[in-house]
């Protein structure tokens, strides 16, 4: 045991130490410009055998300050340069277990507290609304391997079922064809033109919440459907439509086997249970969502505005017990995504008015049963002009300088994406998931950052390959956003945010101008520009970073400055007092 301690203290113990780590070190370089930084982190610096090489560093610099006891007036600058050193290689693990690093992405006049992490999850929201389900995916820590085999269990019960992911693309290009389908999904393929640009052509799917529209220049592209064709004559109107009044959530009815119809406000019963008049059946009016979206919290609503209004609602009956999400805009959801129910019942959700606002700079195809137009709309939004639709017929945009025209309209439609493997650069990465619920069996090609909706026997689930999420402990605003560019020219040489933290929680309001070279620091979370997201609403990202072993390194290297300091000059005084002792002599 003695010769291990003393070992452990020797000079070449500390130099194979520092070889290794410098070698790891250089391997961990050359894999992270190689294949990424997950990679690097993965193989080398957060490596449970990088750690023990950093602790057993530590182990040597503590023994061989040790075997010098007693410690005289010229070890000081010795021990301090070794106490430095520890303390540096403690923040360093300090940072390795407990740091926080990710990124805020944040809309111009939007606030968030949602920060993405450098790690990814497999998000699973099954169809009753309720907590979603993550799982841990590190496959961009080895983009080499292809061929995955992963698999998670959700819920329980007869509702349970597995998803395996079976395939990873680190960088994946996507082929996409749409041919004709057996179920009604209508789609239009669109080709766009503006001065001095190529055109452009693009698929719309009105019925597909992620591909209905996008945003081309200062133009709203879309192609929607209204249910009645006096629906489609309101279109026309001079004036916006009128949304409801924010006391006004609309009704649900419900429609049972045996036709009996029931209405009930949504006002009235938000949030009671109630018995069903004349039925067997208990109704639980949960949430009404003004404008719904699918969080990784869950289903929530952006704003107060009944932009997507949808209702969450609960029936028990002899059959048992079913959870609904009923959508006053998407009536056919949940027959588009084969959702089979427990309790036979129809259940619409409608509101006073069934059509949201056009938006400014409208190029829009709308569709009623009977009838396709085009619509388009002035940039302020107050004028518009509707035109009977016809297939390569060119029609010229009469507020902005471009014309567009309909290739193809497909009724039922089907897409159909193909996933291609361009190499192992960690950029456009994509998973292939197998769905499983009893006899039945769905596969899905998920690209990094969007979702899947899949239908199963028994119930729809939303999946989603996206990067982790936490929560900040408190919301960050961006106020405003300002980019400089290069004179003659669009690149830019500099960009700045003006961003307001309300942490409500300590009752401290904040205002900060964050820049390139001047980060900001708030409850150890410290917060850089990084870059931003061009578009029609400007779109800051920051860097977040929130290190404990910060201090810790700083003061480490402040240790070891002066311990070097002390080192030259002790050893300088003390070698003069030797020649002074000499001469008297």
């Amino acid at each position: 045991m003695k010769k291990l301690y003393q070992f452990l203290g020797s000079l070449p113990m500390a130099v194979i130490l520092l070889v290794l780590l410098g070698t790891t070190l250089g391997f961990g370089t050359w894999c992270e410009a190689k294949y990424g930084t997950p990679a690097a982190q993965h193989f080398f610096y957060h490596a449970l055998w990088f750690q023990v090489l950093l602790f057993l560093l530590g182990i040597t610099l503590i023994i061989s300050a040790l075997h010098r006891l007693p410690w005289q007036k010229h070890h000081v600058g010795f021990v301090m340069t070794h106490l430095g050193i520890i303390l540096i290689l403690i923040g360093n693990l300090l940072g390795i277990w407990f740091g926080v690093e990710g990124q805020l992405f944040i809309p111009e006049g939007e606030s968030t507290e949602e920060l993405r992490l450098a790690r990814d999850v497999l998000w699973v929201q099954p169809e009753n609304p309720g907590t979603p389900f993550t799982f841990p995916l590190d496959f961009s820590a080895r983009p080499w391997i292809h061929d995955v085999d992963r698999s998670f269990s959700v819920g329980r019960g007869d509702k349970s079922f597995k998803i395996t992911v079976d395939r990873y693309f680190p960088n994946a290009s996507v082929e996409e064809k749409v041919i004709a389908g057996e179920e009604e999904f209508p789609a239009v393929h669109l080709e766009l033109s503006a001065a001095k640009e190529a055109p452009q052509e693009a698929w719309l799917f009105s019925r597909d919440p992620e591909r209905f529209g996008f945003r081309w220049g200062d133009a709203h592209v879309l192609f929607f459907e209204v249910r009645t064709d006096e629906e489609l004559a309101v279109i026309g109107r001079p004036l916006p439509l009128q949304t409801p009044q924010a006391h006004d959530k609309g009704r649900l009815r419900l429609e049972f086997p045996d036709h009996q119809v029931k209405e009930i406000p949504v006002e009235s019963f938000l949030g009671k249970t109630v018995p069903v008049d004349g039925t067997p059946y208990t109704l639980s009016l949960k949430d009404y969502f003004p404008d719904f979206i699918i969080t990784e919290e869950g289903p929530k609503s952006r704003s107060e505005n009944p932009q997507n209004p949808a209702i969450s609602f609960v029936l028990k009956g002899p059959e048992g017990e079913d959870a609904f999400l009923a959508f006053a805009l998407h009536p056919e959801f949940e027959e588009r995504h084969g959702v089979k129910r427990l309790i036979p019942v129809k259940a619409t959700y409608e509101m006073a008015t069934t059509l949201p606002p056009l938006p400014p700079s409208l190029i829009g195809v709308v569709r009623s049963p009977n009838v396709w137009q085009i619509v388009m709309t002035s940039p302020d939004g107050t004028e518009r002009k509707v035109l009977p639709f016809s297939l390569n017929e060119t029609y010229t945009h009469p507020w902005l300088d471009l014309s567009f025209r309909v290739l193809e309209r497909v009724p039922n439609a089907r897409l159909l994406q193909e996933f291609h493997l361009k190499d192992n650069d960690v950029q456009q990465q994509a998973i292939h998931v197998v769905v499983e619920q009893g006899k039945g069996r769905r596969e899905e090609w998920i690209a990094h950052g969007n979702i899947a909706h899949v239908s199963m026997e028994k119930e729809m689930a939303v999946i989603s390959y996206q990067p982790a999420q936490r929560k900040l402990p408190f919301p960050v605003k961006l106020v405003d956003f300002r980019k400089k560019e290069y004179p003659g020219t669009t690149v830019p040489s500099a960009f700045e945010s003006d961003v307001e933290i309300d942490d409500a929680g300590k009752g401290i309001r904040l205002s900060k101008t964050l820049s390139m070279n001047h980060p900001f620091t708030y409850r150890g979370y410290t917060m850089f520009q990084g870059s931003f997201v061009e578009g029609p609403v400007e779109t800051t990202v920051l860097a977040v970073r929130k290190d404990p072993g910060t201090p810790v390194v700083y003061t480490g290297f402040i240790t070891v400055v002066v311990g070097v300091l002390l080192l030259f000059y002790l050893r300088t005084n003390g070698s003069h007092r030797e020649t002074i002792k000499i001469h008297v002599r």
